[in-house]
């Protein structure tokens, strides 16, 4: 159907299309979860929860997807990366269950000491899921000590440099950011009037982070400079970048709910856009030699496994967007009550 060289470029497309729908739409029920300790009643805690029933399962099915299709497209990079962030991917799964538990064991007993703790369960689960995330990005971004054979040992406390830790933090305050829109456009009466104070302080703390990171990344980065001095087009998505966080700081302004949720989105698809764009064609850096770095063509699968899985790809993805479709036909313009009703 297609060459090698083509179909490595279409599923790296595909795979950071993934990337980009899991960002944007767990990003806001995470995010959910980094504010959740801002409530201040039970009722706002059990308002907060309730506003992600209905999605974040669903939301969920985009990361399993996304490691689906790159374990099949890129099956060299898959084992490196979770071999050598044996550790902290270890960690995602664990707290990704205690999320679950968490949304669903909470209102089960009426007690506060069990709610209390389950209610933590879920904050600590979402913050380190996101932490987690980013510190991976940050190593990806600075290159791992990759060996000939393509794979890479390192310590944990190698793998929590500050750099990887200011990603991490950066991450976290995006998340942050978008659920706040999320609950911003969700909720009503006094507790949308705190979240949208809090959506406020959330965006001043992203926007520093994400100016500090920016100027961080091109003087520890080199090779992140290179690749946009090389290719000055990457610049676009960094306008693309600015243009929607002015967006978010209008719609905060102007109290304009739709629009500061989907500048929020538009703001994580864009950074998603820039990631993948710096780092084309390489999907893992080597920090001991370029010449050992894993890209989309020495890392991939073959011909015919990569031409077989574009066929299952166009029937798979439109299920999977029609699922998610119908779902958020179905509750988007509901709102959550304590009763854990939409």
């Amino acid at each position: 159907m297609f060459d090698h060289t083509t179909l490595a470029m279409i599923w790296f497309v595909i795979t950071g299309m993934l990337l980009l729908a899991y960002l944007v739409l767990d990003g806001f029920d995470l995010g959910v979860g980094i504010l959740h300790p801002v409530a201040r009643t039970e009722k706002d805690r059990q308002i907060m929860m309730n506003a992600i029933g209905p999605f974040w399962n669903g939301n969920e099915v985009w990361l399993v997807t996304f490691g689906g299709v790159l374990f099949g497209a890129f099956p060299v990079a898959y084992s490196a990366l979770l071999s050598g962030f044996y550790i902290l991917f270890m960690l995602i799964l664990f707290c990704l269950i205690f999320r679950a538990v968490s949304l669903e064991f909470r209102s089960q007993v009426s007690n506060k000491l069990w709610r209390f703790f389950w209610d933590w369960c879920f904050w600590f689960s979402s913050v380190l899921v996101t932490l987690i995330f980013g510190i991976i990005i940050g190593n990806s971004i600075l290159g791992v000590p990759l060996s000939p054979n393509q794979t890479f040992m390192q310590s944990l406390g190698d793998q929590l440099n500050l750099y990887s830790l200011l990603i991490g933090v950066c991450f976290t305050s995006l998340f942050a950011l978008h659920g706040s829109m999320f609950l911003f456009l969700k909720t009503e009466g006094e507790l949308k009037k705190h979240i949208h104070t809090w959506t406020k302080r959330a965006f001043a703390l992203f926007l520093v982070l994400f100016v500090i990171t920016l100027f961080v990344t091109g003087y520890i980065a080199p090779r992140i400079s290179t690749q946009v001095s090389t290719h000055p087009w990457i610049w676009l998505l960094v306008l693309l970048c600015a243009v929607a966080i002015v967006s978010m700081f209008v719609s905060l302004l102007r109290a304009h709910p739709t629009f500061a949720f989907l500048s929020s989105s538009c703001t994580i698809g864009a950074i998603t856009l820039l990631f993948c764009a710096v780092m084309y064609p390489t999907l893992i850096y080597s920090s001991i030699d370029p010449a050992l770095d894993l890209t989309i063509y020495n890392a991939s699968s073959g011909e015919k496994s990569l031409n077989i899985m574009f066929i299952f790809a166009l029937i798979g993805f439109p299920l999977i967007m029609t699922y998610t479709f119908v779902i958020y036909r179905v509750f988007w313009k509901s709102k959550p009550n304590e009763n854990g009703e939409y």
